[in-house]
């Protein structure tokens, strides 16, 4: 510092260590700021009001019997409900009305709750009645005169009002619950029903004197009984009474409308108009590929009309020859007539028509016969492999569908087989998947075969379990 500096400057404060404006800080949220105190939403009650509504529980009074000065100022903190200390003349004349309430029931009135009370339930209302106090009734009950009140005539609760009630439960008939006490009938029941129309039958046929028919009109009475029989037998085995024990009439009503059915309706499947599956085109029986196809399968030309066939697989190469380029096609085809019939070919030609015709042919020849579980799924799991392609199916519950690739799907599908699950885990070359599973359908055994082999006796629980029923 120089020497030649005022007194002054020594005395005054340094502005290097004056601080700057605070900075704008962005906030984390949209909300704005506030910077002032945020006002009270409501009024502050004085020390004085608090002490009073402390001292509501001595005595009530209604809220109209208060001096303007306590009116105002629970108006101004929004209690006009409350209810203050009453002064000597408003609290005899709260007690004189309450005396008076206290006589409200007269006669009349207890004679029509014995007719609809028990002497028990009448003495349980009047001693609920009498617990709540006379002054506590007059001062706070009230008759609600706005718009959201109970819109009930005459406190009349023998009716049920949907709008505030609760939902009543429907007691009237279920079909599917009244079809749990559904049984069918033992085996003797079902003798003595058989007996019991044989009988009726025999008196029926008694009865209409056809037993005393001449020689001439035998053979015409016998004719006509034999029909008259054929429907009766009709209407003894189709009526539901005949086989299934019901608690009552009205069940057995809802057997012969068939509301009641142990098995639900058939899952729709992809029509014939909407796959792509066409039937084999053959013009009539005297075509002779009819007739070789029909000497080589042994089938007659009806069930060569009812086989579906589709190409699976298409292939085309071109090979530069000495000639030229040469093309070569190459296809997989399936036939299957949808009930248990499989059949895979394979055709190789110049031309792709030619090729198509090869493979559809070839796989009519080698149908064969799969193994069905109740004719919509197979039988365990079973795995085939050819080559890298490994083809694993499982069976699978009803409704759950054929779930595989779309080669795996048309081959199944050609097969009859409606559930089943498949999984390819390694390559999916096309000709080696169709190979392997036409394989692994032909590789099912049956669990008879497999206890036959185990030395085993072979059960079926079903015939068991579930009322001897079979889906």
């Amino acid at each position: 510092m120089s020497v030649s500096s005022p007194a002054k400057s020594l005395l005054s404060k340094s502005n290097a260590f004056l601080r700057s404006s605070p900075s704008d800080l962005r906030l984390f949220h949209t909300s704005s700021a506030v910077c002032a105190r945020r006002r009270p939403r409501y009024a502050s009650i004085r020390a004085d009001d608090i002490q009073t509504m402390q001292d509501l529980q001595r005595k009530l009074v209604h809220f109209s019997e208060l001096d303007q000065s306590t009116k105002r100022r629970l108006r101004k903190h929004n209690m006009s409900a409350s209810n203050f200390s009453p002064t000597e003349d408003q609290l005899t004349t709260l007690n004189k009305a309450a005396a008076q309430i206290n006589n409200r029931y007269g006669k009349e009135h207890k004679e029509a709750l014995k007719l609809a009370y028990t002497p028990a339930q009448v003495a349980a209302i009047r001693a609920a009645e009498h617990s709540i106090d006379d002054r506590d009734f007059l001062t706070q009950g009230k008759i609600r005169r706005d718009g959201a009140r109970i819109k009930y005539n005459d406190d009349d609760f023998s009716k049920i009002d949907y709008l505030y009630d609760k939902q009543q439960k429907d007691t009237t008939a279920w079909p599917l619950k009244q079809g749990e006490d559904i049984n069918l009938k033992t085996e003797d029941q079902l003798y003595a029903k058989l007996a019991e129309f044989i009988q009726s039958s025999g008196k029926k046929y008694v009865n209409t004197g056809k037993w005393q028919a001449s020689e001439d009109t035998e053979d015409r009475a016998e004719e006509g009984w034999l029909e008259e029989m054929e429907v009766d037998w009709e209407k003894f085995a189709t009526n539901p009474r005949t086989l299934f024990n019901a608690p009552n009439e009205e069940t057995y009503k809802l057997l012969e409308q068939q509301q009641l059915k142990a098995t639900a309706a058939e899952l729709p499947r992809l029509s014939d108009r909407i796959s792509r599956n066409t039937a084999t085109d053959i013009a009539d029986e005297e075509d002779p590929s009819m007739t070789r196809s029909m000497l080589r399968t042994g089938l007659s030309a009806d069930d060569l009309r009812k086989i579906y066939t589709k190409v699976l697989v298409r292939r085309h190469v071109v090979n530069q020859t000495r000639m030229g380029k040469i093309g070569s096609s190459s296809m997989f085809a399936v036939a299957g007539n949808r009930n248990g019939m499989i059949g895979i070919g394979h055709g190789k030609s110049t031309e792709p028509t030619e090729a198509a015709a090869q493979a559809r042919a070839r796989a009519i020849r080698n149908m064969k016969p799969i193994l069905r579980y109740e004719n919509r799924t197979i039988y365990g799991e079973v795995f085939a492999k050819v080559g890298a392609t490994e083809v694993t199916l499982t069976a699978k519950h009803p409704g759950f569908g054929n779930r595989a690739m779309h080669i795996i799907f048309e081959i199944c599908k050609m097969a009859g087989i409606q559930d089943i699950r498949a999984s390819v885990p390694r390559s999916r070359n096309p000709m080696n998947i169709v190979k392997a599973t036409f394989e692994a359908l032909h590789k099912q055994k049956l669990p008879e075969d497999i206890a036959r082999g185990r030395g085993r006796k072979l059960v079926d629980v079903r015939k068991v379990y579930y009322g001897g029923k079979t889906l």
